[in-house]
């Protein structure tokens, strides 16, 4: 039994580069680094600075790719709008 009284498993991993176990402290370059290694293996864990960090990059990335992606749009409309032809009826 460790200091926290965690033991096996549950004590996760001593380096970053134990894909295995989940790794308790990670910085944000760590999280995305295990993250991109471990992509598609479905099972295992991670620990919740990695789970964390992953959510806030993407979350981010999300943001800004918005804030990108909506001027870009309204400007569309507006040319659509501006350069419609009118049916006769």
């Amino acid at each position: 039994m460790n200091v926290t009284g965690v033991t096996g498993d549950l004590a996760g991993a001593t380096s970053p580069d134990d894909l295995l176990l989940p790794y308790r402290g990670a910085s944000p370059r760590q999280a995305l680094r295990r993250f991109r290694r471990r992509a598609l293996r479905f099972g295992g864990r991670s620990s919740r600075s990695e789970y964390w960090w992953i959510i806030g990059i993407v979350v981010a990335v999300e943001g800004l790719l918005a804030l990108i992606a909506w001027p870009l749009q309204a400007a569309a409309v507006r040319w659509i709008v501006a350069n419609q032809k009118v049916a006769d009826v």
